[in-house]
């Protein structure tokens, strides 16, 4: 009974191992689960090149209803490989982000008005029909 204590996967995981109650404690008051999720999410922002002064506009393509409309069959749940979520899938910061930042970028450099029909004609053919890569990855 002295050894239980309730934790999230990714916290037993992350968990100090050791039979002195006060380092664990510790540890356990320090964990938050939303500064963990900011950290996701910055590591997306800086991964996609955001920048401050982006953020107003990444927000009105997040609220628009034509990016909705032109996300909408592009976005997957994320299924987790490492077992630290506590639901079976989730849409990651990743993918929201890199979905606005890519729609972004295709609608600023379109001339036409038309947001939805320029980030559809701007979009590769493989992206189109459903299968998601939008840069390439190397390993």
């Amino acid at each position: 009974m002295s050894n239980l204590f309730l934790l999230c996967r990714e916290c037993h995981d992350r968990m100090p191992n050791t039979n002195i109650p006060e380092i664990f404690y510790e540890w356990a008051r320090a964990q938050s689960w939303s500064r963990r999720e900011d950290e996701k999410i910055l590591d997306a922002m800086k991964a996609f090149g955001v920048e401050d002064a982006m953020a107003p506009d990444l927000e009105q393509v997040l609220e628009s209803e034509d990016y909705k409309v032109w996300s909408e069959d592009r976005r997957g749940l994320h299924w987790p490989q490492s077992n630290y979520a506590s639901i079976s899938s989730r849409l990651t910061p990743a993918t929201t982000l890199g979905l606005a930042v890519y729609y972004l970028r295709l609608v600023k450099n379109h001339p036409s008005g038309n947001e939805a029909k320029a980030a559809q004609e701007s979009t590769p053919r493989e992206v189109q029909s459903g299968y998601l890569e939008l840069w390439p990855v190397s390993y």
